[in-house]
């Protein structure tokens, strides 16, 4: 999921830069885009982290968008709230797979071999 808003900030930069000329909003989205794959690349050590960390990111991001111009909060509503229901399905996944990780671990201290 990580990775795929990582594609989606960078071909939204790139038609922005070169097919809007706004080169700002282009940097914007590239330096996202590397924030993204920085958190997926992060995502194989701590999962449940990098998710929460890019939910908190694009979350942030809409509200910001939104002070900025509130017309925004509309534009893509059923992809917005596509990808954060994602995000939230993420967070979950990773916490349960937590969770399942202490519980081989506590599982290991216990001998298996009690004769």
């Amino acid at each position: 999921m990580i990775y795929v808003l990582a594609a989606l900030f960078f071909i939204f930069g790139l038609f922005m830069g070169f097919g809007m000329d706004d080169f700002a909003t282009m940097m914007v989205n590239l330096v996202l885009c590397v924030i993204y794959l920085v958190l997926a690349a992060w995502c194989t050590h701590n999962p449940f982290g990098a998710i929460l960390t890019a939910f908190i990111i694009y979350l942030t991001l809409i509200v910001v968008n939104m002070l900025i111009d509130p017309a925004t909060l509309f534009q893509g509503i059923i992809i917005k709230i596509a990808i954060i229901a994602w995000l939230a399905k993420g967070i979950r996944s990773a916490h349960e797979a937590k969770g399942y990780l202490k519980e081989l671990q506590n599982l290991k201290a216990v001998p298996v071999d009690a004769e």
